[in-house]
């Protein structure tokens, strides 16, 4: 099968569409089966790698026409399925069966490293243009990090230990942030898994690396919100011992850390500690945040509430004012 494949992008290649080749690699790092929505496949970030050597930089229109031929090459000799228009790439949706996936994921593996480094870069490349307008707290854009969610899982899962350190870096971003929205709209077991995938992928970094320890702290947030809090505070706990060695007291990673331990506890109904944590949260808040900022006013309603619930009402409202 593989050696049909080769004479179909072979002839893809005779026939003047010698992109379709590397943009399948691409293609094949994503969750095979799952619609890849057209809106990912952009111009800036597949344009050098499907132009190849010495055609880098050529204008929009060429640029956008090769991407169409490509996967339409690709298309008509069944390497891929397409859906109509709506996107640059002039598709809907690209979808890669599983078998397709898995052989072109075992030439990546084995071609020659700038050839699989430039594949792997595009890939995360595509994520970050993909995701850059995005904010994870807008509603509106929770739709389209649920489309991304098992595409960032397969690459994550395929690439990481393989990705140049920096690369890992940026990819790492980018789940973190689709953690975060994943669980503001309510995909728990959507953002469980991404965390999970996230976490094990920062082991090849070390330990001490900034993207490891946020990765810890979005899985803990995960196991909150999904009922599992002790757990959490188990992690959070360890966590903060890393970045208070790591990071100092007052970094805002440290900061976001204790914020986190302190609503585990409260979701606990361990209000005491709780409480503790936050009137000497609020404190650093005000010192290195100020007192108007989103966090220091999350902090002082929190204290507010584990006030209350420990039954001091008029305290708690007047600490709401």
């Amino acid at each position: 099968v593989q050696r049909t494949w080769d004479l179909s992008l072979d002839a893809l290649a005779a026939e003047g569409r010698p992109q379709a080749r590397p943009l399948l690699l691409v293609l094949s790092c994503f969750a095979p089966a799952t619609p890849i929505p057209g809106w990912l496949l952009q111009l800036p970030p597949l344009a050098d790698l499907l132009a190849g050597p010495g055609h880098a930089g050529q204008d929009n229109g060429a640029e956008r026409r090769g991407l169409r031929a490509g996967l339409q090459g690709l298309s008509r000799t069944g390497l891929i399925d397409i859906s109509a228009t709506g996107s640059p790439a002039g598709v809907h949706a690209v979808t890669v069966h599983p078998v397709v996936a898995d052989a072109n994921r075992i030439r990546l593996a084995a071609s020659a490293d700038a050839e699989r480094r430039a594949v792997q870069e595009t890939v995360v490349a595509l994520f970050e243009a993909a995701t850059a307008g995005l904010d994870p707290v807008r509603p509106g854009d929770w739709p389209t990090w649920r489309r991304l969610r098992a595409h960032m899982n397969a690459a994550i899962d395929l690439l990481a230990d393989d990705l140049d350190p920096a690369v890992l870096v940026r990819l790492l971003s980018v789940s973190a942030v689709g953690t975060e929205a994943l669980l503001g709209a309510g995909r728990l077991a959507a953002a469980g898994k991404l965390a999970q995938a996230s976490v094990a992928a920062a082991t090849f970094l070390p330990s001490d690396h900034p993207a490891a320890l946020t990765a810890r702290g979005y899985l803990a947030r995960t196991l909150v919100r999904r009922g599992r809090s002790g757990d959490a505070e188990t992690i959070f706990r360890e966590l903060l011992a890393d970045r208070l060695r790591v990071q100092g007291e007052d970094h805002l990673g440290t900061l976001a850390n204790r914020h986190d331990l302190a609503a585990a506890l409260g979701v606990q109904g361990r209000f005491g500690e709780a409480e503790e944590l936050y009137r000497r949260l609020l404190a650093d808040d005000y010192r290195l945040r100020g007192p108007d900022h989103r966090e220091t006013l999350a902090a002082r309603s929190n204290l507010a509430r584990v006030i209350g619930l420990r039954g001091r009402y008029a305290e708690a409202e007047d600490l709401s004012r």
